[in-house]
């Protein structure tokens, strides 16, 4: 929520489950169209949704990473989060008061020596991290973007 004031976020949720409602019923046709409908007349500076997971079996055929791919090129989310295994996550709930390392990558290379080479870069600061934050419950992240 994005909005200053609770009152203004009360009215962009409401927005947004009456929006969920008429998309529910007038646009599953395709995953784009039953996004747009559901952020319509909900301004991106509004509201963000940084995650959908959609359940049921009018849904089944949908892929659920071209819909959070598709959240971020709607202007919906800034980013989207995509766990190695296991169901679509929020990723504020993956990275809460979490340190992260994030390194630049290039992955188009197919030889093994250029994995090593983002692995031990990767390597240094995550120890370094570890060793700082030994007293947190939570281990750093590490991602290659």
């Amino acid at each position: 929520m994005r909005d200053p004031s609770n009152v203004l976020q009360q009215q962009a949720i409401g927005i947004l489950g009456v929006n969920l409602i008429y998309a529910a019923f007038y646009e599953v046709q395709t995953q784009e169209s039953f996004l747009e409908g559901l952020a319509q007349d909900v301004v991106a500076e509004r509201i963000e949704i940084d995650c959908v997971d959609f359940r049921g079996p009018a849904f089944e055929s949908w892929d659920r990473r071209a819909l959070q791919v598709h959240l971020v090129r709607a202007g919906l989310a800034e980013a989207v989060f995509f766990p190695s295994k296991g169901s679509t996550v929020p990723p504020t709930e993956v990275l809460y008061k979490r340190a992260v390392v994030l390194a630049p990558g290039f992955f188009s290379h197919t030889d093994a020596a250029h994995s090593q080479v983002h692995l031990q870069l990767l390597a240094s600061p995550f120890r370094s991290f570890r060793r700082t934050l030994a007293k947190q419950s939570r281990c750093p992240l590490a991602f290659f973007a």
